[in-house]
């Protein structure tokens, strides 16, 4: 069985009783999370983060498995000491079709990990693109 929910520019399918096989953290921008919430959370999760999410990452001490954005909201530093690690990193231009960071990375990952149970964090920022 499976449930669909629609938003503008958004579906999300949840599917009961479906196997599991990868489990993902995506770290977008908005409020930031308890950190130990976020150091529990990460454990055995791979870890994407979109654009101010790395920020957050980075702050709490997590390296991130993948980030993506177009680098409007992330310190510069950072994004470039992700890319010197060999973090890798999908950057888009800053007009892109799709609005928001957390589409784009659901998007992704819903193509390289269809069987995945996905928590996201940061969001609900305050901004309307962050609100779905």
């Amino acid at each position: 069985m499976s449930y669909k929910i629609f938003l503008p520019q958004l579906a999300v399918t949840l599917h009961k009783d479906r196997e599991i096989t990868t489990k993902i953290l995506l770290i977008t921008g908005g409020r930031t999370p308890d950190t130990a919430w976020l150091k529990r959370t990460a454990n055995q999760r791979i870890i994407y983060c979109a654009d101010h999410g790395l920020d957050i990452c980075i702050d709490a001490g997590l390296i991130p498995d993948y980030i993506l954005g177009d680098g409007d909201s992330v310190d510069s530093l950072n994004w470039q000491w992700a890319e010197s690690i060999g973090i890798p990193v999908d950057k888009y231009p800053s007009a892109k079709n799709l609005l928001i960071h957390t589409q784009l990375a659901l998007e992704q990952i819903n193509q390289k990990y269809p069987q995945s149970d996905i928590i996201i964090t940061g969001m609900f920022g305050g901004r309307f693109d962050h609100l779905y």
